[in-house]
């Protein structure tokens, strides 16, 4: 049975002098904080000083951040912060209360984390790809303007809004802190918090230094690589801290050279702090390109000589420059192939044969959008520069790639 810390029991509010005073209480606060474990518990951080749970706030539904007030410096700071920050991409703070033991922070209530998306514990809408990252920039360049550097930047403090349409927030800030130019952080990097750190940050033997705007620019970076691709842009988790510091980063051609985000991300995590764009450039900077006019390939003759033809069972494993004259004699069939968690790519295999033998052909992504529905049960089809590969097993596949042209006889 769920317990709950409501506003039935008296919550003693400590007055406090005027200047420090951000949130002020209201006359008549209606709230609760489901406590409960089964159904109240949204999160909390390592240590587990730090607990979000679920509650109402004047009847509407929110998050309950919990945080004890043994570290009065801290706890202060965190609402000042939260109380500066009105913005669509930031998480609001809708009033603070406190007893003895604990200062509760209600917040607006969202769906998930983007962690959560990563798990697949979510599944709901999302803004596009582009949305996502511009909402985000917007976001953080929101959070500096007002002279904060956000600090931690991870998949887990960013949330998804419950809203229609969904909007992306950055959330939690207990560990951002004012922006001063001798101002030199402290807290020890958690280990999932290292991953999206900064080379200067991680520098330092003890995971401590002085974080910056241009810090909190390259975990952005790292985060939206990771976003697009499910990959981090230094590499797997054994290596990344030594790709870091080194700026290393090995696993960016998982992003195409003309893909929307790549200069941007790759601006973003510039080993050297002074070399990074500003997000005001990654914002102007992510745009989709645009799509350049197809180029027009030359259709294959209608009727070719008999020296042009390359029988099926003359073709030579690679490129066959050569035109394969051949029926459909089975209906093309769809597939997925799934190369790893959130990575699926439609395909399509359709038989083909000659007066030679029969062969399996292939087309993926593009190129299943361009032969997919041009091929049709017992017509008869030129086929030039296919590509033949030998599977697994030692059968013969005939790859229609970007080269290949596919002309109907």
């Amino acid at each position: 049975m769920s317990d709950y810390w409501s506003m039935d029991v008296k919550v003693e509010i400590k007055p406090e002098p005027a200047e420090e005073v951000v949130v002020a209480a209201q006359p008549e606060v209606d709230w609760f904080v489901d406590v409960s474990q089964a159904s109240g518990v949204l999160g909390r951080n390592a240590t587990g000083t730090s607990w979000v749970f679920r509650g109402t706030y004047n009847n509407q539904q929110v998050a309950i951040k919990r945080v004890g007030i043994i570290d009065e410096f801290e706890t202060k700071e965190e609402v000042f912060i939260s109380s500066q920050l009105e913005h669509q991409n930031v998480v609001k703070l809708l009033h603070v209360e406190e007893n003895n033991l604990f200062k509760f922070f209600m917040l607006e209530l969202c769906a998930a984390s983007l962690q959560g998306f990563f798990d697949q514990d979510y599944t709901g809408p999302m803004p596009t790809n582009v949305e996502v990252l511009c909402q985000l920039s917007r976001g953080l360049d929101y959070i500096h303007s007002k002279g904060f550097i956000y600090r931690k930047v991870k998949p887990q403090n960013i949330l998804i809004s419950s809203t229609t349409p969904v909007v992306m927030k950055w959330a939690d800030f207990g560990l951002t802190k004012v922006t001063k130019i001798s101002d030199s952080s402290t807290e020890s990097s958690s280990s999932e918090s290292l991953c999206w750190m900064s080379p200067e940050v991680l520098s330092n033997g003890d995971g401590t230094c002085a974080d910056s705007k241009e810090s909190d620019i390259f975990s952005a970076g790292c985060v939206y690589f990771y976003y697009l691709t499910r990959a981090h842009p230094f590499g797997k988790k054994s290596v990344v801290k030594k790709n870091v510091v080194e700026g290393n980063p090995i696993s960016t051609e998982r992003l195409a050279n003309d893909h929307f985000a790549k200069t941007v991300i790759s601006g973003m995590i510039s080993k050297d702090p002074a070399q990074r764009i500003t997000l005001a450039e990654v914002i102007a900077g992510l745009k989709p390109k645009p799509i350049p006019p197809a180029v027009v390939i030359p259709p294959t003759p209608r009727y070719v000589t008999a020296a042009d033809i390359t029988p099926i069972s003359g073709l030579e494993e690679g490129v066959n420059s050569g035109t394969i004259r051949a029926r459909v004699v089975s209906q093309p069939i769809v597939d997925l192939w799934k190369k790893n968690t959130g990575f699926n790519m439609k395909f399509f295999t359709v038989q083909l044969r000659d007066d030679t033998g029969t062969i399996k052909a292939k087309a993926f992504a593009e190129n299943f959008q361009r032969f997919h529905e041009l091929f049709q049960v017992d017509r008869e089809y030129a086929i030039k520069k296919a590509t033949l590969k030998i599977d697994p097993y030692g059968r013969k596949e005939l790859s229609l790639v970007k080269a290949t042209t596919v002309q109907r006889v």
